[in-house]
């Protein structure tokens, strides 16, 4: 009876000790995965990993819970449900990019040096090509032959002169200045103050109403009128260029985003950087029969 007694602990010892032998097993294999995918927030296992854990878990009748950690338990049942379909886990990661899509966005890269991944994308969809801003950015940063000097991944864009930059967004570019005149009303000398837009690529201007406040409120409206001018005129504007004049105040760049227009301020006295705007403002126009308003305005 004792030698029966004994065979059979032997015998549980030893299958206790091959079960805890493929349960360190699985660890080992979980570290492995780990150490693959050191600096990752995320392990996505790959077909070939899935089926060694699956192997593993067959030897001790998949009872992994409290051993398995790398995935939920979840996860595992849905890998074995799957392989008893039969059915192949697929491939980890994204497609690759055709040979067009990437021929297409390092030409656009190279012919255009001031456009971005997001500019990319968009001029990318006007010719047919439906693709995402990451997946753009993905293939300039694989692709860039200039890794950058700090040895980050992200690929910095070449600083371009401002010159460079007006002429690569002409179609898709207005600038904005103020001009003002004293005008002289029954209360007494006045200043009259007028907004004027201009379109850089086709040099269509718009002029405001003169006002003697131009407050957020006034201001406010002439953001509406101009993105109505716009419209009315074909023009897809993009970017607005402005000085630092005191009367941008407040909410104008926010309103101007609201229209879809991301504005570009000029630096500090520095004329020259808004030069379309200012050159027109400081002629008298000619053909213009509003711009007599400038001079005939009653007081309020």
């Amino acid at each position: 009876m004792l030698k029966k007694l004994s065979a059979f602990v032997l015998l549980l010892l030893h299958s206790y000790n091959a079960r805890r032998g493929y349960q360190l097993a699985m660890k080992s294999q979980e570290n492995k995965m780990y150490r693959r995918r050191l600096g990752t927030t995320r392990i996505i296992a790959t077909p070939e990993e899935r089926r060694e854990i699956l192997a593993l878990g067959t030897k001790f009748n998949h009872e992994v819970e409290g051993v398995l950690e790398i995935v939920s338990i979840d996860t595992y049942r849905r890998w074995l449900s799957d392989a008893a379909k039969g059915k192949e886990p697929a491939k980890v990661g994204r497609k690759p990019s055709s040979g067009e899509l990437v021929e297409m966005v390092l030409r656009m890269d190279e012919e255009n040096p001031g456009w971005g991944f997001v500019r990319i994308t968009g001029e990318l969809a006007k010719i047919g090509i439906h693709t995402n801003h990451m997946t753009v950015k993905a293939i300039l940063e694989r692709e860039s032959k200039e890794p950058n000097p700090d040895g980050s991944s992200t690929r910095k864009r070449p600083i371009i002169p401002w010159n460079q930059w007006i002429e690569m967004h002409m179609d898709s570019l207005l600038a904005c200045d103020f001009f003002q005149k004293t005008v002289w009303t029954w209360r007494g000398p006045m200043v009259a103050f007028v907004l004027m837009f201009i379109h850089l690529g086709s040099r269509r201007v718009y002029v405001s109403p003169a006002t003697y406040n131009p407050d957020n409120v006034w201001l406010a409206q002439q953001v509406r009128n101009v993105g109505m001018w716009c419209q009315d005129e074909g023009i897809e504007a993009k970017y607005l260029i402005r000085d630092n004049d005191g009367i941008f105040r407040g909410t104008f760049d926010a309103n101007m985003k609201n229209i879809g227009v991301e504005v570009k301020r000029t630096a500090i006295e520095a004329p020259n950087m808004n030069a379309y705007a200012e050159s027109w403002g400081g002629l008298p126009p000619k053909g213009v029969p509003r711009f007599l308003r400038l001079y005939f305005l009653e007081a309020a």
